[in-house]
């Protein structure tokens, strides 16, 4: 694929943003493609929860931190 570096500087910031933001999801994809569908079903086990009205409201930065701890597991137990 090519590609001319000059023209792309020569593009507003907010093309060069967007283009940023797709290369940097590819790259994102290639390393970490299982990590997306483990957020989509934490996602979904909690807007199930949410919807039989059975969620517990915790602040965020509670939520935060167990949602990087089980990323950080999952990690863990899928490096190879």
């Amino acid at each position: 694929m090519a590609y001319n570096i000059t023209e792309i500087k020569k593009l507003p910031s907010e093309e060069k943003i967007k283009i940023i933001e797709e290369i940097w999801e590819s790259i994102e994809e290639d390393f970490f493609p299982e990590e997306d569908d483990l957020i989509s079903q934490i996602l979904e086990e909690r807007l199930e929860e949410y919807n039989k009205g059975t969620m517990k409201f915790e602040p965020w930065d509670v939520v935060r931190k167990r949602i990087e701890q089980k990323l950080e597991a999952y990690r863990n137990k899928n490096a190879g």
